[in-house]
């Protein structure tokens, strides 16, 4: 669901679902008592699953939505049409985790099971803004990420059974590391 709670998000292997959560007119979809109504249906084009969704959590861009689409971003704008505005090559391995930043609209941060967490801004996706390199080891990659609500300049990564802390002032190391449970993290929020 979206920052204004107007618009929610269906995620499936080809296509995203946008829902106009007040409304009835739009495309139905599934069967029975379940059918839902979408405002549209957007084409990922994607034989893979979408692994993540995340709406901008900011009343200016409301509108933007980002989906993985394997080693890809794609950044979508609902009022402006069925394809991407942007797509943005994050990682070598597929993505597993984006988020948008809780104080800068146009930054994403994205992770992977591979040795960095990148942050994007959408504006010049040629390279990431800031990369954090991912310690050594089995748990290397990044499963989770996700921006602090009350601090913008702060994000975790979940790493197997370990939560790692990021600062954007300090890029070159890992701020904090913490072995949180004795299997793996499935979800962060803070």
């Amino acid at each position: 669901v979206d920052c204004t709670g107007h618009w929610g998000v269906l995620a499936v292997q080809k296509w995203l679902a946008v829902i106009d959560l007040n409304s009835k007119s739009g495309l139905e979809f599934g069967s029975g008592e379940g059918k839902e109504k979408a405002k549209r249906k957007l084409g990922t084009h994607n034989k893979y699953d979408v692994k993540s969704v995340c709406w901008n959590p900011h009343f200016s861009q409301n509108q933007l939505l980002a989906s993985t689409n394997q080693q890809k971003i794609d950044v979508w704008d609902i009022k402006e049409g069925r394809q991407p505005v942007i797509s943005i090559k994050a990682h070598t391995r597929p993505v597993s985790d984006l988020s948008w930043s809780s104080s800068d609209t146009n930054l994403i941060a994205t992770c992977a099971v591979e040795s960095y967490v990148h942050i994007w801004d959408i504006r010049d996706s040629r390279r990431p803004k800031v990369s954090f390199k991912t310690l050594g080891g089995l748990n290397s990659g990044a499963s989770l990420v996700q921006w602090n609500k009350l601090n913008g300049s702060i994000l975790a990564s979940a790493h197997d059974s370990d939560v790692r802390i990021w600062d954007l002032k300090k890029p070159s190391t890992v701020s904090a590391c913490i072995s949180a449970h004795m299997n793996k993290i499935h979800d962060l929020d803070w």
